[in-house]
């Protein structure tokens, strides 16, 4: 089964000036992964499936102890970790939105 959790926001120190890094700023964070979700369907039982609620927490709270540079170490570092974290998510998609400008956003993917 396909699951996707949308715009769940992320603040972080991130930006290639260090004032810009002064302050965390608000990035949105979206992922998609699949699961087999057999054994749950049969049990209706949350033991048996992957805790999304976990998996937005763990967004939330990423990275709050670093600062980066570029979006795309953001992303880099934030899939790698993610990977690790919940390796029962197969095919992992994440997306993360940055706002640098007045009007329109910037989004890192590594979907194909």
């Amino acid at each position: 089964m396909k699951f996707e959790l949308r715009n769940i926001p992320l603040f972080v120190r991130l930006g290639t000036t260090k004032s810009e890094r002064n302050t965390p700023q608000k990035v949105l964070v979206s992922i998609n992964f699949e699961y087999d979700t057999h054994t749950a369907v049969q049990t209706d039982d949350i033991v048996d499936t992957i805790d999304y609620y976990q998996i937005r927490q763990w967004i939330q709270n990423f990275g709050q102890e670093k600062e980066f540079h570029l979006l795309e170490t953001l992303h880099e570092a934030m899939l790698g970790k993610c990977q690790q974290q919940f390796s029962e998510a197969k095919n992992i998609v994440l997306c993360i939105e940055k706002f640098p400008f007045s009007e329109g956003s910037i989004i890192v993917s590594n979907e194909h």
